[in-house]
């Protein structure tokens, strides 16, 4: 009888030490999609007829390697889009997970010190309270908001798409449909589509 009882409890040690896939990796793509949305803004060129400078000219190594303090929603905001006819997309995979994007309703209330970004990012969660009563919170405050969607994973949790929204002030932000797969254990954005613009 004691036998059984002891791989009952190895059993349930090794299930209970095992991490949450879906949060593990939902982690590593809000990190990244961090790392990419929320550097700043690229230099605006001069006006023509000049000849348009490359980037490198204008010091943008130099710009992404800025400090940013960065706001971030408090939750995961539910996405209530449909998508199941998005025209542009050819991946089978990602058309699926297209379709189930706005099912997921999990609410998961974000942990900043989860979070693995350089250390030019300064992270904070936003105050929701203070942002819908001054329009301008984010502008004074903050360099820029960054409101993460719900993550439609497949099930071998290799592909996944999400929004991404981006807030700098009132009338200037954007959001993005992200498009992400798992390559050697690591996330990468495969493509992203603009959904709106402000």
């Amino acid at each position: 009888m004691k036998k059984p009882l002891r791989l009952f409890l190895v059993f349930t040690i090794f299930l209970s030490c095992k991490p949450d896939s879906r949060e593990k990796n939902t982690y590593e793509i809000i990190s990244l999609i961090t790392q990419e949305y929320g550097l700043p803004l690229p230099p605006v060129p001069p006006p023509p007829p000049a000849k348009l400078p490359s980037l490198k000219e204008m010091g943008w190594d130099s710009i992404k390697r800025l400090e940013q303090n960065i706001a971030v929603y408090p939750v995961l905001k539910n996405i209530s889009n449909q998508f199941s006819k998005y025209p542009e997309e050819e991946d089978i995979e990602f058309k699926i997970l297209l379709e189930k994007i706005n099912k997921s309703k999990k609410a998961l209330t974000l942990d900043l010190s989860k979070f693995n970004v350089k250390k030019q990012f300064q992270l904070s969660i936003v105050d929701t309270f203070l942002l819908k009563k001054d329009k301008y919170h984010i502008e004074k405050n903050y360099d820029k908001l960054l409101i993460f969607h719900n993550i439609s994973f497949n099930s071998e949790f290799n592909k996944a798409v999400t929004i991404i929204g981006v807030s700098i002030a009132p009338l200037n932000g954007y959001s993005s449909l992200v498009f992400l797969e798992k390559k050697n254990g690591k996330w990468i954005i495969k493509n992203s589509k603009t959904l709106s613009i402000s």
